[in-house]
């Protein structure tokens, strides 16, 4: 039976948030941009999945800020999306969060394309994320980028992407998430990706 993204996603959300207990900061990225070179679209990623009929969603977690030390500076996961069907993607925070650092919390979430015929992933869609305090909860404000749908600190591109008619596609989902350190320069935090499925219309 095909479990509704309306259903499963505010389910995933909540998952995510509640995976992780405590926060563990890295050292200090001073810019969270793809970069001139887009290492995020040649790199491995750092977990592979899929979602369909039979397994409508999944949630992968970074466990850590290693991901933040790697050419791409993000947690990557890959997704192969069978074709004929739609499919959301967000990527954020994996963690309850401080009201201070909240305030100083930054995203970037970029999605990238790969169809069965290519042999390269193209960039998609990209944005840049601010956290603030909204009714005495942390939330999101997009501050550049394509337009993304916002659940809480997890931003993502929801119902407007599928895969082709003649051949799957496997998206990309690169995310990164810092706040302030101690000393004031921006440092990574946990972060975690979700992916959810369901019939094209």
């Amino acid at each position: 039976m095909s479990i509704s993204r309306a259903r499963l996603l505010p389910a995933l959300v909540l998952a995510l948030a509640a995976a992780a207990a405590s926060v563990s900061v890295a050292a200090a990225r001073a810019d969270g941009g793809i970069p001139i070179i887009d290492f995020c679209a040649i790199t491995s990623a750092n977990y592979s999945s899929s979602i369909s009929l039979s397994h409508p969603g999944f949630n992968a977690l970074s466990g850590g800020t290693a991901y933040a030390g790697s050419a791409c500076g993000r947690f990557v996961v890959d997704v192969y999306v069978p074709a004929g069907t739609a499919s959301s993607f967000f990527g954020g925070v994996a963690e309850s969060l401080t009201m201070a650092n909240c305030n100083t919390l930054t995203v970037y979430l970029t999605l990238y394309r790969r169809s069965v015929f290519a042999t390269s992933f193209t960039r998609i869609k990209t944005g840049t994320f601010k956290g603030g305090v909204v009714n005495g909860a942390c939330a999101l404000t997009q501050v550049s980028g394509d337009p993304a749908a916002l659940w809480g600190t997890v931003p993502g591109y929801d119902g407007t992407l599928a895969s082709g008619m003649f051949g799957g596609a496997t998206y990309r989902v690169a995310v990164e998430a810092t706040v302030a350190s101690f000393l004031g320069a921006q440092a990574p935090i946990p972060v975690g990706i979700l992916a959810t499925w369901e019939p094209a219309t």
